[in-house]
């Protein structure tokens, strides 16, 4: 079983006592937009964009090339609603035809755009297991519990916990980083390291880079080769250069927890 069909499993696990009708349960999972009714009708849908449904948070993925974004768009928790508010004035979104393979969102659409009307509601339909290519690197990245592999040293999950100029005294530069890391820029941006992929993962903006090893000493993305010292066995220093000075970038590897579940806890309240 992949990871990311893993983590479906274990968010179905909590709601497993709760299943009645088999169209009206919560959505829980990773799903994918399949279906999008709107202004220009019934379509395949033109966007790349997966619903993370959690108990404590829906997280909203885009994917746009090798590009992708993490947000808390919806702001509430997808339960099941029913497919009609009581009220007619009511234009809070819906919830149906939902269980654990697909559901669908309806909501109130305020603003007009190529495929959203003004002032009307919008469907969207969602199925779990479906993914693009670069979806399914990105998901499967986001959700990656740590594996270490004794001849790829470099692959896995790490935590950018900051830069420094210089590789003096780490032990007492990693520690001032570490003490600062919860107000920093770099809280919750990791990068995993795939067999062909770099995924660099924030919650506002993440990429994906094609990438090459030489070992554990460097590695090459483009025509760019960034060299490798380690500090410990779960802790890098990765050169970066930029107008002809040279940076480092301390990495510490993630062996507590995914990625995923790291940036949801930021939008937990």
């Amino acid at each position: 079983m992949r990871t990311f069909e893993r983590f479906n499993v274990i968010l179905l696990l909590a709601i497993l006592p709760f299943i009645g009708n088999a169209q009206t349960e919560n959505p829980r999972g990773i799903y994918k937009m399949t279906t999008l009714i709107g202004k220009l009708g019934e379509m395949n849908a033109p966007f790349d964009q997966y619903k993370i449904c959690t108990d404590s948070v829906t997280l909203h993925l885009i994917v746009n090339g090798d590009r992708f974004s993490i947000r808390n768009n919806d702001h509430q928790i997808f339960n099941y609603t029913g497919q009609e508010h009581k009220d007619p004035a009511n234009k809070s979104s819906l919830i149906y035809d939902s269980n654990e393979k697909q559901f669908t969102l309806k909501w109130w659409s305020n603003f007009e755009s190529a495929f959203y009307p003004k002032n009307d509601w919008c469907l969207e339909k969602y199925e779990s297991g479906v993914y693009s290519a670069m979806g399914r690197i990105i998901i499967e990245s986001l959700t990656k519990n740590n594996v270490k592999d004794n001849e790829k040293p470099l692959f896995g999950t790490w935590r950018n916990l900051g830069i420094l100029d210089e590789l003096g005294n780490t032990r007492k530069s990693i520690s001032k980083l570490i003490e600062q890391y919860p107000t920093s820029k770099y809280v919750n941006q990791f990068l995993v390291f795939n067999a062909k992929t770099l995924v660099i993962i924030t919650p506002n903006s993440g990429m994906v880079m094609k990438i090459g090893y030489d070992g554990k000493k460097s590695f090459k993305t483009g025509n760019i080769t960034l060299r490798v010292k380690w500090l410990s066995k779960n802790r890098i220093a990765v050169e970066y250069i930029s107008d002809y000075h040279r940076d480092w970038n301390i990495l510490e590897r993630v062996t507590d927890d995914t990625p995923l579940r790291n940036i949801a806890g930021m939008y937990v309240q």
